[in-house]
């Protein structure tokens, strides 16, 4: 597959393919030590880059707009050193993922009588080409309003490129979940159309739906930490980004610094969407795709035993639904986007509040004096006698 293959490359996941088509995770692997050559190589220009910001921020003369901006580089740069925390453990649990397909490929096959062609292939080389030119482009155009050097920018291109194929991946599982789910549902209909619906071929439906609600639970299981530190810089990048373009335009400047941070911003907000949106899709078309056809064929047949595996079917559709769940940390849906556009309004606000109740402090320049009043007396002199 060409975005294992990308992740690979790019030391996000590492996993390789056995000889059967599963994929493994080893700590003692040609494909680890490898991550952990690169790994070593990219830190050179990482830290570079890191150093450079630090000074930036700490610089006396900057102003609070220009800390806001120095914080941006320190942002993005968090994910680097995280890297063997987060992804690197989570390799095998998404291995496990991956294969846990080619186990419900084989139900799928059993119960259907026929192949899951999820026609993924296009999908994918268009995803990945997309996830590396768009990295690419974000790192080349960093020198332009950063002040980078080119060996600084190689950095940001590595971690642009593992946060796109994390991306990448989560919609092609988002993306797989419903065309399985369509794939089940039309098999089905074409059995309650025959005729041909038996207990035993209920009973097979359900288990088969059973994986596949488990599939979209894995799903979010599968990248718990990976997908959790995402959100969470996505929203603060579009927090820190939001502020800079916001007082950017209050300044009434148009610079390429300011163009550029309302392009994270936006892009920031629309992985967020993205990803949330994915999930809830996935989730409710795995939910809801058997439904009309079980009710259809409730009525279908009269014998008890039959009737008591399309309710077991209608009660595992209501008690087991398919939520993409971070490990019991938060639910991946569009509610949780509002709630993190939310917050980033209201954090927006607190630091430009905070900003207008120290500007009248640092900015007082000017005092404005009294003309002064001189009264004169007369001396009044006593005259000697």
């Amino acid at each position: 597959m060409p975005l294992i293959l990308l992740m690979q490359i790019g030391i996000s996941m590492p996993v390789q393919r056995r000889k059967d088509g599963t994929l493994v995770s080893r700590v003692c692997s040609p494909i680890m030590v490898y991550s952990l050559v690169v790994y070593a190589l990219l830190s050179v220009p990482v830290y570079y880059a890191a150093s450079a910001a630090v000074r930036q921020l700490a610089d006396k003369k900057s102003t609070f707009h220009d800390q806001i901006y120095n914080l941006t580089p320190l942002l993005l740069l968090n994910a680097h050193p995280l890297l063997p925390f987060l992804h690197w453990p989570e390799a095998r649990s998404a291995a496990g993922y991956f294969n846990s397909w080619i186990k419900f490929e084989g139900t799928f096959q059993r119960v259907c009588g026929r192949p899951l062609h999820l026609q993924l292939r296009g999908w994918v080389a268009r995803w990945t080409t997309m996830c590396f030119l768009f990295a690419a482009f974000l790192a080349a155009t960093m020198p332009l309003y950063m002040g980078l050097t080119w060996l600084q920018a190689l950095a940001y291109l590595h971690l642009y490129l593992a946060s796109a194929c994390l991306v990448t991946v989560w919609l092609l599982s988002s993306v797989a979940l419903c065309r399985a789910g369509e794939a089940l549902r039309d098999s089905l209909h074409e059995v309650v159309v025959a005729g041909a619906c038996t207990a035993d071929l209920m009973a097979d439906y359900r288990q088969a739906w059973l994986e596949l609600s488990e599939l979209a639970q894995e799903s979010g299981r599968a990248w718990t930490y990976s997908c959790g530190h995402l959100l969470l810089y996505m929203f603060l990048l579009m927090t820190v980004t939001s502020f800079g373009v916001l007082a950017g335009m209050a300044r009434h400047t148009l610079e390429a610094r300011t163009m550029a941070y309302g392009a994270m911003a936006a892009a920031s907000a629309l992985t967020l969407f993205v990803v949330c949106s994915a999930a809830e899709t996935a989730a409710d078309r795995v939910a809801q795709v058997l439904r009309e056809d079980l009710l259809m064929v409730q009525l279908s047949d009269d014998t008890q035993h039959f009737k008591n595996e399309v309710q077991m079917f209608m009660t595992a559709l209501a008690m087991d639904p398919p939520i993409v769940n971070l490990s019991g940390y938060a639910t991946v849906n569009r509610a949780l986007f509002a709630s993190v556009s939310t917050m980033v309004t209201y954090l927006v606000v607190l630091v430009q509040f905070a900003y207008s109740l120290d500007t009248p402090a640092a900015n007082a320049t000017t005092t404005t004096t009294a003309p002064s009043t001189m009264v004169t007396r007369p001396v009044i002199t006593t005259p000697v006698p």
